[in-house]
């Protein structure tokens, strides 16, 4: 259950607020991180489905999201600024 995934990490000495931040797919699918905060060097793994959140595992509860062939993680901070993105 819930082995869809993606993580991120927080690299800088401060902790990371990450309330209302945004997770989108090459499709827009969005997911927005609720009051949430991602302390140095820790990593925090955002599941595709329903679960129970936590410090460091998070649930976007819209079900499978990534495509397997080929898909792109975008992260946007709070003023919608892209921050990182992946693609595979």
């Amino acid at each position: 259950p819930n082995g869809e995934y993606v993580c991120f990490m927080n690299h800088d000495l401060r902790a990371a607020d990450m309330t209302d931040w945004r997770v989108q797919d090459a499709a827009q699918h969005t997911y927005i991180f609720p009051p949430f905060v991602l302390n140095p060097g820790t990593i925090v793994r955002l599941h595709s489905g329903p679960g129970t959140n936590t410090a460091t595992e998070l649930h976007w509860a819209r079900g499978l999201t990534w495509n397997n062939d080929h898909d792109v993680v975008y992260l946007y901070d709070s003023f919608t600024r892209l921050v990182t993105s992946y693609v595979y």
